[in-house]
């Protein structure tokens, strides 16, 4: 059952930073950019405790 919850654990890894990505490939060069990147880790890399 341990492999199964680690298993679990990986793909919710994966799919946040493929939002990641996805999040910051809609984001600008330019300096507004830069906020824009800031918010996409926010919300799809940094947990909530």
């Amino acid at each position: 059952m341990s492999s199964t919850s680690e298993n679990n654990k990986g793909i919710e890894q994966r799919d946040a930073i493929d939002l990641y990505l996805a999040c910051i490939t809609s984001c600008s060069l330019d300096d507004e950019g830069i906020e824009c990147t800031t918010k996409c880790m926010e919300v799809h890399l940094i947990k909530d405790n």
